[in-house]
């Protein structure tokens, strides 16, 4: 299409990581928790089931959970790279659940236990109401319940002083015509900078 004409492949993969990244925050980032003093956020209670490709917050909004639509229960440090924290390899699965027994299974087609993908092998005998599946600040998931589970923490997380995430504007392929303004998230203005120059853009707003 005329209108993509001088965009090279690598701008154009990098435009569509920054589609993404904004529909999702726009979706959900800002409309579940006040981040404010808060350093973890419930994900789902025992019984539910996980949204295919919605995205899931830490308070502080640097990080995220997706069951994503191939299957992989992933964790994310939101920003224009979306670099991967941790993942459950369970592609192929369709369904995901915190289950009643405190038990955290990925499923491929019919819910029954031979169809188990990934599991955090949790689960007991007696029933868990009060399971819940968190995620935190620093990027790790956990577990509460009878049997406890946790994901590593990202190793490079923010500063504990750097309780909130502040939304910076960049332009997104400042040397086209598609060129638009999106945002990153991160503590300071130099954080920003690195953020927009790994993904192609220019800090600030499109001119």
């Amino acid at each position: 299409m005329k209108f993509y004409r001088n965009i090279t492949m690598n701008n154009l993969k990098k435009f569509f990581v920054f589609i993404s990244l904004t529909i999702g925050l726009v979706g959900s980032a800002f409309s579940q928790f006040d981040p404010t003093g808060v350093t973890s956020a419930i994900v789902a209670q025992a019984g539910t089931e996980l949204v295919v490709d919605r995205l899931y917050y830490s308070p502080n909004k640097f990080y995220y959970l997706t069951f994503q639509a191939d299957g992989n229960l992933v964790v994310y440090k939101a920003g224009t790279t979306r670099q991967v924290i941790w993942a459950a390899a369970s592609n192929g699965g369709t369904r995901a659940f915190v289950q009643t027994d405190g038990n955290v299974v990925v499923y491929r087609g019919e819910v029954v236990p031979r169809n188990a993908v990934w599991a955090s092998n949790t689960g007991t005998p007696h029933l868990q109401e009060q399971a819940r599946l968190y995620i935190n600040n620093d990027g790790s998931l956990y577990l509460f319940g009878n049997k406890q589970w946790s994901s590593p923490a990202d190793p490079r997380r923010p500063p504990e002083s750097c309780e909130v995430a502040r939304r910076f504007p960049v332009c997104v392929l400042p040397h086209s015509s598609a060129r638009f303004t999106s945002f990153v998230l991160a503590c300071t203005v130099d954080d920003a900078r690195r953020q927009a120059a790994a993904g192609g853009a220019a800090f600030g707003e499109c001119q």
